[in-house]
């Protein structure tokens, strides 16, 4: 199963260049979901991910912070006017759903979707959204304002068959059984799943916490999970305006991140006092070696063999540290 994330806004509240608002498109097996949606997103969709407005299923606002939602206006009314007749699944804070009605009445914009709103609840952990191919939950982060995470997970993958140990004639239904981890009976025989299969592949699972203080309550819900992105919005020698806007420091995610078992460790949400983050990666590394500071524009697909995510698609700034 395919799933991938591009960062298609990796900066805080002030933008800077190749440090846009925040955005992610994460695509699972071609359905698309959008994770918040900071100013110019629908512009960085079309240059970065070959304008699939109209394959994004689901939008997911963390937070009411302009960085983190006001271009979702644009990006409603472009799907329109480019011909989007499906349904969009919409959540975000309960506030939210006014806001686009009193957008819709000042500017007389006219859709031509469904837009379900579903509101989050940023006092409780929760399952959200689920297809045949991924869940996702959301849960609280501690920000000041109400505020949410969220966690999208693969569903697990089955178990590998070991082909040349079976009966050639051993029906669908008991290989199927098979990869669902049963043993079977065939022609009075019995096969045993832990012989004549391989455990599966590890299925992807990426958790987004952006923007939240330095909170703990967080490990539960994000426990295991292969990708991590947290917010490192500041350094640790920075953290006491860091604690005032409810941020974390580079220092502060990577304590997450071994709480929490994590693969992988991603960091981005830098204040734009920061010209470059290789301080917030040494800060980082130092406590969780496996951290990477995401470049805007890059694509990462995850690898089940190698249990990693790999970078996919890199922009024409790679080899810049930003």
């Amino acid at each position: 199963m395919s799933f991938y994330v591009t960062f298609l806004g990796i900066g805080a509240a002030i933008p800077r260049p190749r440090r846009s608002h925040t955005a992610q498109l994460i695509s699972v097996e071609g359905r698309s979901l959008l994770v918040d949606c900071g100013e110019g997103t629908q512009t960085r969709l079309m240059h970065y991910a070959g304008a699939r407005l109209a394959q994004i299923e689901a939008i997911f606002i963390s937070h009411l912070h302009g960085d983190h939602f006001l271009g979702l206006y644009g990006l409603l009314d472009s799907m329109s006017m480019m011909g989007r007749t499906a349904n969009l699944r919409l959540f975000g804070p309960p506030a939210l759903a006014n806001m686009l009605e009193t957008h819709k009445h000042f500017t007389q914009s006219k859709w031509d979707f469904l837009l379900l709103f579903e509101p989050t609840d940023p006092a409780r952990a929760a399952k959200i959204y689920e297809t045949p191919l991924f869940v996702v939950h959301s849960f609280p982060l501690s920000h000041g304002v109400p505020c949410t995470g969220f966690r999208v997970e693969a569903k697990p993958n089955k178990f590998r068959l070991k082909k040349e140990a079976l009966p050639q004639d051993l029906p669908i239904a008991e290989r199927i059984a098979l990869t669902l981890g049963q043993d079977i009976t065939y022609k009075n025989e019995h096969f045993a799943n832990a012989v004549f299969a391989e455990p599966p592949y590890p299925h992807a699972s990426y958790s987004f916490c952006s923007d939240t203080a330095y909170y703990e309550e967080i490990v539960p819900h994000i426990k295991g999970v292969n990708l991590l992105y947290h917010e490192a919005t500041f350094l640790a020698r920075d953290l006491a305006e860091g604690e005032t806007h409810g941020h974390s420091s580079a220092a502060d995610a990577a304590r997450i991140a071994t709480m929490a078992h994590a693969k992988q460790l991603f960091i981005g949400h830098l204040s734009g006092r920061y010209n470059d983050s290789r301080a917030h990666l040494e800060e980082a590394r130092a406590i969780f070696p496996n951290t990477i500071s995401p470049h805007e524009g890059q694509t990462y697909l995850y690898n089940p063999k190698k249990d990693e995510w790999e970078l996919q698609v890199p922009n024409n700034d790679s080899n810049l540290i930003i």
